[in-house]
């Protein structure tokens, strides 16, 4: 997942989109990733390994992400976020019986 990080910036961003899209955005690199080991071999890459964006023809113009600053966490947000956290893993266990059954 090291190499796939380092080609689509789009997995260490902060996307705004849903969870749906999100996991859609991971699927379809994942694929892209596999189209281009086949199709665009550049080198064979491992977890240790830098990948230079600059010498890819196909990814030398992307757009630069830009990092964002780190902001203080209240502990109501913290709170928030657990919440919601649990909420979406309690759902997901829920469908996954549901699936059971």
């Amino acid at each position: 997942f090291g190499v796939g990080k380092r080609r689509f910036r789009i997995l260490i961003s902060r996307p705004e989109c849903s969870y749906d899209v999100q996991s859609k955005i991971v699927c379809a690199a994942a694929a892209l990733h596999n189209f281009l080991r086949i199709h665009e071999p550049v080198t064979s890459l491992d977890d240790d390994d830098e990948y230079d964006i600059d010498a890819h023809p196909f990814l030398n113009n992307a757009a630069v992400v830009p990092e964002h600053q780190a902001l203080a966490i209240t502990t109501e947000e913290t709170k928030r976020a657990n919440d919601r956290r649990d909420a979406i893993a309690q759902c997901m266990w829920d469908d996954y019986m549901e699936e059971l059954e």
